[in-house]
């Protein structure tokens, strides 16, 4: 069901040109990283790059921000797509929120994530589970893919290594 559902959205959405997959963290990842306000601010000057190096790329924004949200659509327009995923519009995490379904929350990570693998090109925070596990799930060319910050998969994980 979930393969199905990612195979929809692609097919619905990516079809027309290249995509630029862009995953922006939500405030709640600065407690984790003292960089985090100048590495995020890092990813629109990137995306403005890979735009000028091709017009017609869209940007496959994944996000738990409501406010990243507003802000590639306002500045980016129609290219910027997205799923209808539940998103923070502070600094509190989805993952730490009350919500009605947990499962929901995971199962919108492992389609994004899916989904942004799928992309021709991605930018994201290197630290951050998800464009870490992006970048292991394709063998990118080097030059279709940007991490800023240190590669989270190659780190010592607190919460995973404590034993």
């Amino acid at each position: 069901e979930i393969q199905a559902d990612i195979d929809a959205f692609i097919q619905s959405n990516f079809d027309g040109g290249p995509i630029l997959g862009v995953h922006v963290r939500n405030a709640d990842k600065a407690a984790e990283n003292t960089n985090f306000d100048a590495d995020i601010a890092q990813i629109m000057p990137v995306v403005d790059d890979y735009l000028k190096r091709d017009d017609n790329l869209r940007i496959f924004l994944l996000t738990d921000s409501a406010h990243a949200v507003a802000a590639y659509r306002d500045r980016y327009g129609a290219r910027v797509i997205f799923t209808d995923s539940e998103r923070a519009d502070g600094d509190v995490g989805v993952h730490v929120k009350a919500t009605e379904s947990r499962r929901r929350l995971g199962v919108e990570v492992i389609k994004d994530t899916y989904m942004a693998a799928a992309c021709d090109y991605f930018v994201g925070l290197g630290y951050s589970n998800v464009p870490a596990m992006v970048s292991a799930l394709k063998d990118w060319p080097p030059e279709n893919i940007r991490l800023i910050g240190e590669n989270g998969l190659l780190q010592e994980n607190m919460l995973l290594h404590d034993w």
